[in-house]
C-alpha cells in the first residue's frame, strides 16, 4: 500500500498476534455497558487495520471482547463490518479485470 513502507508486514502479524492472544486475559463474566462511545472506538480499531498485516476483523473482535462483548455477538459484530468491505474489494476486482481486458475463463474450451 501506498504510504506504509515504514510499517513492515511482519509487525502487523505480530500485532494482530499479540492482540489475539490478550483475549486469554479477557474475563469470563466480563459484560460492559455500551454507550454512545462504542461505535467509535470500533470504526478506530478497524482503522488500525488499514495498517499492513493486522487484520480487520481480529482487531474489531478483539475490540469488541474488551469493551464487554459476548464472544459470539463480538464475532458476529466483527463479520458484518468484514463483509461490505470485502464484497466492494472483490467487486473492484472484477470491474478491474474488465477494464483491463483481462478474462476470466469459467468453461472449459475442448477444441
Amino acid at each position: 500500500a501506498i504510504g506504509t513502507d515504514w510499517f513492515p508486514l511482519w509487525a502487523g502479524f505480530l500485532c494482530t498476534a499479540a492482540l489475539l492472544f490478550s483475549l486469554r486475559y479477557v474475563p469470563s463474566n466480563f459484560i460492559g455497558s455500551w454507550s454512545i462511545y462504542t461505535a467509535p472506538l470500533l470504526g478506530a480499531a478497524q482503522g488500525l487495520a488499514l495498517l499492513p498485516g493486522i487484520s480487520r476483523l481480529g482487531i474489531t473482535y478483539t475490540t469488541a471482547r474488551w469493551l464487554g462483548m459476548r464472544p459470539q455477538k463480538a464475532f458476529e459484530l466483527s463479520f458484518l463490518i468484514e463483509w461490505p468491505v470485502s464484497v466492494a474489494g472483490f467487486l473492484k476486482g472484477i470491474v478491474d479485470m474488465h477494464t483491463s481486458g483481462s478474462t476470466l475463463q469459467l468453461t472449459s474450451c475442448d477444441s
